[in-house]
Protein backbone atom coordinates (compact mmCIF):
# COMPACT_ATOMS: atom_id res chain seq x y z
CA UNK A 1 0.00 0.00 0.00
CA UNK A 2 1.40 3.03 -0.59
CA UNK A 3 1.83 6.27 1.47
CA UNK A 4 -1.26 8.33 -0.23
CA UNK A 5 -3.45 4.83 -0.08
CA UNK A 6 -2.72 5.06 3.95
CA UNK A 7 -3.79 8.72 4.30
CA UNK A 8 -6.85 8.40 2.08
CA UNK A 9 -8.23 5.56 4.06
CA UNK A 10 -10.86 6.30 7.15
CA UNK A 11 -8.34 4.59 9.96
CA UNK A 12 -5.52 6.40 9.01
CA UNK A 13 -6.67 10.34 8.44
CA UNK A 14 -9.48 12.47 9.99
CA UNK A 15 -10.47 15.75 8.43
CA UNK A 16 -12.89 18.42 9.63
CA UNK A 17 -14.31 21.79 8.69
CA UNK A 18 -14.95 23.79 11.89
CA UNK A 19 -15.61 27.01 13.36
CA UNK A 20 -12.71 27.42 15.75
CA UNK A 21 -14.49 29.25 19.08
CA UNK A 22 -12.93 29.32 22.39
CA UNK A 23 -15.60 27.62 24.06
CA UNK A 24 -15.40 24.21 21.84
CA UNK A 25 -11.79 23.91 21.90
CA UNK A 26 -12.22 21.21 24.59
CA UNK A 27 -14.53 19.23 22.12
CA UNK A 28 -12.09 19.62 19.89
CA UNK A 29 -8.97 18.22 22.41
CA UNK A 30 -11.70 15.63 22.99
CA UNK A 31 -11.93 14.38 19.61
CA UNK A 32 -8.05 14.18 18.94
CA UNK A 33 -7.66 12.28 22.53
CA UNK A 34 -9.96 9.90 21.09
CA UNK A 35 -8.64 9.44 17.64
CA UNK A 36 -5.00 8.84 19.23
CA UNK A 37 -6.50 6.48 21.94
CA UNK A 38 -8.29 4.28 18.99
CA UNK A 39 -4.83 4.53 16.84
CA UNK A 40 -2.53 3.51 20.46
CA UNK A 41 -0.73 6.43 20.45
CA UNK A 42 0.99 6.18 23.55
CA UNK A 43 -0.13 8.07 26.29
CA UNK A 44 2.83 11.46 26.02
CA UNK A 45 2.10 11.48 22.28
CA UNK A 46 -1.98 12.01 23.02
CA UNK A 47 -1.16 14.87 25.76
CA UNK A 48 1.25 16.19 22.88
CA UNK A 49 -1.53 16.13 20.85
CA UNK A 50 -4.33 17.65 23.11
CA UNK A 51 -1.58 20.37 23.90
CA UNK A 52 -1.20 21.32 20.50
CA UNK A 53 -4.35 21.17 18.92
CA UNK A 54 -5.68 23.47 21.78
CA UNK A 55 -2.70 26.10 20.91
CA UNK A 56 -3.22 26.29 17.33
CA UNK A 57 -7.23 26.33 17.72
CA UNK A 58 -6.59 28.95 20.14
CA UNK A 59 -4.31 30.88 17.48
CA UNK A 60 -7.30 30.79 15.09
CA UNK A 61 -9.70 32.25 17.56
CA UNK A 62 -7.57 34.99 18.29
CA UNK A 63 -5.54 35.84 15.30
CA UNK A 64 -7.69 34.94 12.17
CA UNK A 65 -10.64 37.35 10.93
CA UNK A 66 -12.36 34.09 9.65
CA UNK A 67 -12.83 31.45 12.68
CA UNK A 68 -13.40 28.83 9.39
CA UNK A 69 -10.85 26.52 9.38
CA UNK A 70 -9.70 22.54 8.81
CA UNK A 71 -8.52 20.45 11.26
CA UNK A 72 -6.65 17.08 9.85
CA UNK A 73 -5.27 14.18 11.33
CA UNK A 74 -2.89 11.62 9.58
CA UNK A 75 -1.30 8.57 10.90
CA UNK A 76 1.85 7.76 9.45
CA UNK A 77 4.40 4.64 10.14
CA UNK A 78 6.61 6.08 13.24
CA UNK A 79 4.41 9.70 13.18
CA UNK A 80 1.11 11.09 13.62
CA UNK A 81 0.35 14.65 12.19
CA UNK A 82 -1.72 17.00 13.06
CA UNK A 83 -2.65 20.24 10.73
CA UNK A 84 -4.63 23.52 11.24
CA UNK A 85 -5.45 24.88 7.90
CA UNK A 86 -6.72 28.63 8.53
CA UNK A 87 -8.01 32.06 5.96
CA UNK A 88 -4.84 33.93 7.40
CA UNK A 89 -1.87 34.07 5.42
CA UNK A 90 0.20 36.04 8.33
CA UNK A 91 2.59 33.34 9.09
CA UNK A 92 3.20 32.62 12.79
CA UNK A 93 6.55 34.19 14.66
CA UNK A 94 8.26 31.16 16.86
CA UNK A 95 11.69 32.54 17.64
CA UNK A 96 14.97 30.47 18.26
CA UNK A 97 14.98 31.54 21.69
CA UNK A 98 12.45 31.06 24.23
CA UNK A 99 10.26 34.20 25.06
CA UNK A 100 9.96 36.31 27.91
CA UNK A 101 8.11 34.47 30.68
CA UNK A 102 6.18 37.97 31.50
CA UNK A 103 5.15 38.39 27.45
CA UNK A 104 1.20 38.03 27.15
CA UNK A 105 1.87 36.02 24.41
CA UNK A 106 4.27 33.81 21.77
CA UNK A 107 4.71 31.07 24.13
CA UNK A 108 2.67 28.38 23.10
CA UNK A 109 3.76 27.66 19.52
CA UNK A 110 7.60 27.80 20.90
CA UNK A 111 7.00 25.41 23.66
CA UNK A 112 5.13 23.25 20.87
CA UNK A 113 7.77 23.42 18.49
CA UNK A 114 10.55 21.93 21.07
CA UNK A 115 8.22 19.34 22.02
CA UNK A 116 6.98 18.05 18.96
CA UNK A 117 9.18 15.60 16.32
CA UNK A 118 8.70 18.26 13.76
CA UNK A 119 7.09 21.50 13.09
CA UNK A 120 5.85 24.30 10.41
CA UNK A 121 3.90 25.81 8.33
CA UNK A 122 2.91 27.41 4.68
CA UNK A 123 0.72 29.09 2.36
CA UNK A 124 -2.66 26.91 1.62
CA UNK A 125 -5.00 28.28 -1.11
CA UNK A 126 -8.74 27.15 0.20
CA UNK A 127 -11.45 26.22 -2.73
CA UNK A 128 -13.02 30.08 -2.79
CA UNK A 129 -9.20 31.13 -3.44
CA UNK A 130 -8.22 32.64 0.05
CA UNK A 131 -5.03 32.63 0.39
CA UNK A 132 -4.29 31.35 3.98
CA UNK A 133 -1.95 28.88 5.66
CA UNK A 134 -1.12 25.60 7.50
CA UNK A 135 0.42 25.34 10.66
CA UNK A 136 1.15 21.54 11.52
CA UNK A 137 3.45 19.54 14.16
CA UNK A 138 4.41 15.70 13.96
CA UNK A 139 4.33 13.49 17.11
CA UNK A 140 6.70 10.27 17.24
CA UNK A 141 4.17 7.22 17.94
CA UNK A 142 7.01 6.52 20.82
CA UNK A 143 10.08 4.21 20.67
CA UNK A 144 10.33 1.75 17.73
CA UNK A 145 6.48 1.70 17.52
CA UNK A 146 4.46 2.02 15.04
CA UNK A 147 1.30 4.23 14.99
Amino acid sequence: MTLTERLVADEDARNWLLTARAQGIGAWRGRVTDVMRRWHLPEPAQELGQLGVTELLTNVTRHVADPECRLLLARLPELAIVQVLDRSSAFPVVGARPPDPEADAGRGLWLLSRMATDFGCFRHVWDDGTVGKSVWFAIRCGDDAEC
